[in-house]
């Protein structure tokens, strides 16, 4: 039996719905694991209350879309990929970023000053990124409400010059490193937090992948499927229709 045309359109259509979306964003995943070089856990994110953080071993993941956000201030020797509606007023690249300590992991808002800076050239080469958000103005001076940063700076051509990398980097006493964090300052606190600290970084990780299309909830594709099985009812109605008639 001949196919209504109609339908077999909607068919196709509708395989190539269900088949896998394409990518539509790339996106960076950056990793940073070291010690805290010093810190204090006032209210127990990580533990204890009033815990001596320093030691202890961290990790720092970053997930960043490099669809969104500002290159502009890019130049031959700097990547920089910015953006955040305190600082830059335009939508944020970051997607989501935490910091683990102690087995617990805890995530650190942005959406106000979140970057990605590498460095190349002769004089070296380097990767930093940051993570802000803005806390209640006091004073008329910027707090700052959850921060992580970790930076590095190395030799030249270390360090691919690219947001994406990739980089599996083991940090060696030549370099420069640091990194900050602050989980949760109230106004009026500036950087002293729920838990804060200086972080030291020894390894640095970076990989590139995709976002993928989004998918059609269940209930669209039910409807979907109904829809196309009306048409395909309707093309044999009128088949049959002319047949009596003829």
């Amino acid at each position: 039996m001949k196919m209504n045309s109609k339908f077999a359109a909607a068919v196709s259509a509708f395989a190539l719905l269900a088949g896998p979306s394409a990518a539509s964003a790339a996106t960076v995943t950056i990793t940073y694991a070291g010690t805290v070089s010093s810190g204090y856990d006032g209210t127990g994110v990580f533990g204890s209350a009033g815990g001596d953080l320093t030691g202890d071993s961290y990790t720092a993941t970053y997930v960043f879309n490099t669809s969104l956000g500002n290159t502009a201030l890019s130049t031959p020797t700097e990547l920089i990929l910015n953006g955040g509606a305190g600082a830059f007023g335009i939508p944020t690249p970051l997607v989501n970023a935490s910091l683990t300590i102690n087995g617990v992991t805890v995530s650190v808002p942005g959406g106000d000053q979140d970057l990605i800076w590498v460095l190349g050239g002769s004089g070296g080469s380097g990767y930093d990124v940051l993570a802000r958000q803005y806390g209640v103005p006091n004073n008329g001076n910027t707090t700052v409400a959850n921060e992580l940063a970790n930076d590095l700076s190395t030799g030249p051509s270390v360090i691919p010059f690219s947001f994406a990398g990739p980089v599996s980097y083991t940090v060696n006493a030549a370099d420069s490193v640091f990194g900050d964090f602050v989980i949760g300052a109230s106004a009026g606190n500036g950087y002293f937090g729920d838990a804060y600290g200086d972080l030291s970084p020894a390894s640095l990780t970076v990989s590139s992948g995709a976002v993928a299309a989004a998918a059609p909830e269940p209930s669209t594709w039910a409807m979907m499927l109904v829809g196309f099985a009306g048409l395909g009812f309707a093309g044999y109605r009128r088949r049959k229709t002319a047949a009596l008639v003829a």
